[in-house]
């Protein structure tokens, strides 16, 4: 069992990476806790949220990858159950927002957590220290509870480590051109030693492939495909040091002098984009195909499924709204009932004869239409106060069901998008494969990255001849400063003329002897005679006599 657990953030990237299907066989959903949203991208813009209005946290994703060792037995749901939960309260995360995911790649299956390191009740970020630490602890114990074979470097007391943790940038590399860190490694640490200068170290770099640049690091080795490592990086050996590799190289090589990365990448790049130009038609056209017809499957089923969705809100608001209707009619229908029945009973009630008499002469029959007319207006006040009440919580009803249709709807959407976002990224892992291999196919194997030199290969049948090759790029540098005035050939000629003439390596000679010399030569006349040839200055070539030398 490996654990590989980082802080960062852009939350949406991660979310991205969990639900990609090109580079997983397998990519399932395990669990959302503790978000409003149910979709990892709305999950992780919440927590975005969160650490900018709450905290001034970048890092706001504690994100972790559980790898279990496939040569044992595999993992239950009840033992990841039980490792989260350790985990969770040894790094102190326990009610933290997560999500996990459970993928399978090559066969092997793995799990990650995406874990919000945003506490937003006390708005603060929860601080992780020694997590690898506290990791290494649970996984110790969770394998001794569970008889699980610890993997190497995880016994207690183990001093020595079985390899280095790939950088992101170092797995991009390793993803595009299929050439492990272990094998970039083993090459340059096989050029530093076997190399006894520094001029022969960097020839060696530059046969291989790599060009040695400056830029935050005093020496970055650059490679074909626009790689860039720091040369201490590469050189391995606890005995070989960052000052021994400066010493070394300082006096032939300053930083200084050397060119800067960026520009550098910048040429190679432009080169490489002329010779790099690989085919997509057969496999890759097809593997596209195939790929944008399931993305297109999944967007439809997206648009399906808001399309039935509207329908159902639609449908759902109706309803509600002839409930409430209903409601409010049957409330009006009660309040006249009442009324009528009022009105009926008081016009049986009503005084005949000397007692109406009476009634209305004494002011009774005024009293008493006085109190009828209060009554009334009590009773419509009462009513209307009933219905008011009943609207607004009508409305509230309306209210909280359109707010959750709309929840409905932004979650689809962030469907939408997020599918968006995995296709654009399952497009670029479907050219990352297809440049890998293509790359893989060019260089005839995974050595080692193509030459920066120039190399001469000859016809088929014929044997490699290195002066003809040097002569034809010659003349095609020839082609191209012509404008200049200048000869390359001349300059040569001119160089290694003056070199012959250099009065230290060579003594001077008496005129009149080589000239003789000649003179007997060609009289005579011999037979060719095979010999090296003499690259001795001849003096006698400056007075306009005849020369042996070539």
């Amino acid at each position: 069992m490996i654990i590989w657990s980082t802080q960062r953030g852009n939350g949406q990237d991660v979310a991205t990476h969990f639900l990609n299907s090109l580079d997983n066989e397998v990519v399932e959903l395990l669990e959302i806790v503790g978000f409003v949203s149910e979709n990892p991208h709305g999950a992780m813009a919440e927590t975005q949220l969160q650490a900018e209005t709450m905290t001034k946290c970048r890092n706001y994703i504690y994100s972790v990858a559980v790898n279990p060792d496939p040569k044992q037995p595999a993992w239950t749901e009840e033992m990841r159950i039980d490792h989260r939960d350790r985990m969770f309260q040894a790094l102190g995360l326990d009610g933290q927002p997560y999500f996990a995911v459970r993928h399978v790649k090559h066969g092997r299956e793995h799990y990650h957590y995406a874990i919000s390191r945003i506490d937003a009740e006390n708005g603060k970020a929860i601080h992780l220290s020694f997590d690898h630490d506290k990791q290494m602890k649970v996984s110790r114990s969770f394998c001794r509870d569970w008889g699980i074979e610890l993997p190497k470097g995880y016994e207690k007391g183990l001093n020595e480590r079985s390899g280095e943790q790939l950088l992101l940038h170092e797995k991009r590399q390793q993803e595009i051109t299929g050439i492990s860190k272990e094998e970039r490694k083993k090459i340059v640490t096989e050029l530093w030693q076997r190399s006894d200068s520094a001029k022969a170290f960097v020839t060696g770099l530059e046969e291989h492939g790599y060009i040695l640049c400056t830029g935050k690091r005093d020496y970055v080795l650059l490679d074909y495909y626009g790689g860039m490592n720091a040369l201490p990086r590469l050189v391995a050996g606890r005995e070989i040091r960052i000052a021994d590799i400066r010493d070394r190289l300082k006096k032939d090589f300053p930083p200084e002098e050397l060119p800067d990365v960026e520009e550098a990448k910048n040429e190679i790049d432009k080169y490489r984009s002329e010779t790099e130009k690989f085919d997509e038609f057969g496999g890759l056209k097809f593997k596209k195909g195939q790929l944008e017809w399931a993305q297109k499957r999944k967007q439809a089923d997206i648009e399906r499924r808001q399309i039935e969705r509207k329908k159902r809100y639609d449908k759902e608001e109706e309803t509600l709204l002839d409930l409430q209707r209903g409601k409010r009619n049957q409330l009006r229908r009660e309040y006249f009932l009442q009324r009528d029945a009022i009105n009926h009973e008081r016009e049986q009630s009503q005084r005949t004869g000397v007692a109406a008499v009476f009634a209305r002469y004494s002011g009774y029959e005024l009293f008493e239409q006085k109190r009828q007319r209060f009554q009334d207006h009590r009773r419509l006040q009462e009513y209307q106060r009933e219905k008011e009440l009943l609207v607004q919580k009508q409305n509230m009803q309306t209210h909280q069901l359109q707010l959750q249709q709309k929840a409905q709807i932004d979650a689809l959407e962030r469907e939408k998008i997020s599918l968006a976002q995995v296709a654009k990224r399952e497009k670029q892992a479907l050219q990352t494969q297809n440049l890998r291999n293509e790359r893989m196919i060019q260089r005839k194997g995974p050595e080692h990255v193509p030459s920066n030199v120039l190399e001469y290969s000859p016809w088929q049948g014929r044997k490699a001849n290195l002066l003809k090759a040097k002569n034809k790029f010659v003349e095609m540098v020839e082609e191209k400063i012509k404008p200049l005035g200048r000869s390359v050939k001349n300059e040569h000629q001119e160089e290694n003329a003056n070199q012959a003439r250099s009065p230290d390596q060579v003594p001077e000679q008496p005129e009149k002897n080589l000239r003789h010399d000649f003179d007997e030569a060609r009289v005579e006349a011999p037979a060719p005679v095979t010999r090296e040839p003499d690259i001795r200055p001849n003096q006698s070539q400056e007075n306009g006599g005849p020369s042996l030398t070539r």
